[in-house]
């Protein structure tokens, strides 16, 4: 599981647009440690990615 920065790092994006894309509806966890901070899936982001962006 991936924090924000590490999603942003891995695609080579900014953490406002991985915030965008949670907008978006990309799935994200919230756990219940670290003041509920946010994770992610890589292999789930890869799927909505491939289905919810534009060619």
């Amino acid at each position: 599981m991936l924090d924000k920065k590490q999603l942003a790092e891995y695609f080579n994006i900014s953490i406002r647009t991985v915030e965008r894309m949670m907008d978006y509806g990309m799935p994200y966890y919230k756990t219940s440690a670290d003041n509920g901070s946010v994770r992610f899936d890589l292999e789930e982001i890869k799927t909505w990615m491939k289905n919810n962006t534009k060619k």
